[in-house]
């Protein structure tokens, strides 16, 4: 399956959701192991408007459906929004945002960078890290140089048979998790 957005600074986001086994219901809300990367000699934009970037992908897997990478986009675009950053299809976007999931492989930091045309520059300079199954990683990308300016990444277990309101409350609460790391730099 396919998203093809536009695009702000890039924001990658990577979701793979495990294989635990689970109920339906949710009868303890999962713990998120949360990091994030950022470049100190860079400013991130003050934040007004985002556009995903068209290379924007989640990975096939029957467990991975419609419903839930909507669930996604939507859950992603709320948590921006709250923080006030608004999805555009205008070329002059604040940022670009790229979203990637997968259910039942990891993804590394590389290979995520070369999907998108992302330039990495000092952010992983470690070399590549490989990201476990239930991890989503989100990038946040300058539009006119494609650099990335902030790489956080979440780690959460999304069962695909979980209830819709159990699934979309776990992913809200981990898109929360997550944009608490990414705190643009006001102007002066």
């Amino acid at each position: 399956m396919r998203i093809s957005r536009t695009s702000i600074s890039t924001v990658l986001l990577v979701l793979t959701g495990s294989s635990c086994a689970g109920t339906k219901a949710d009868p303890e809300p999962p713990s998120y192991e949360v990091s994030s990367v950022g470049d100190p000699g860079e400013q991130l934009p003050r934040w007004g408007t985002f556009r995903w970037m068209r290379s924007s992908y989640i990975a096939v897997d029957e467990r991975f459906d419609r419903e839930l990478g909507a669930t996604l986009i939507r859950e992603l675009e709320e948590a921006f929004g709250r923080r006030g950053l608004q999805p555009t299809a205008r070329p002059d976007a604040d940022v670009l945002v790229a979203i990637s999931a997968s259910i039942d492989r990891r993804i590394d930091d590389q290979g995520v960078s070369r999907h998108n045309g992302v330039e990495s520059g000092s952010l992983l300079v470690d070399g590549a890290r490989e990201f476990d199954e239930g991890t989503l990683v989100l990038d946040v990308v300058e539009p006119r140089t494609r650099k990335l300016l902030w790489r956080g990444t979440v780690q959460a277990h999304i069962h695909p048979d979980l209830d819709t309101e159990t699934r979309r409350a776990r992913i809200r609460r981990a898109m929360e998790a997550l944009l608490d790391r990414l705190r643009p730099i006001e102007s002066p």
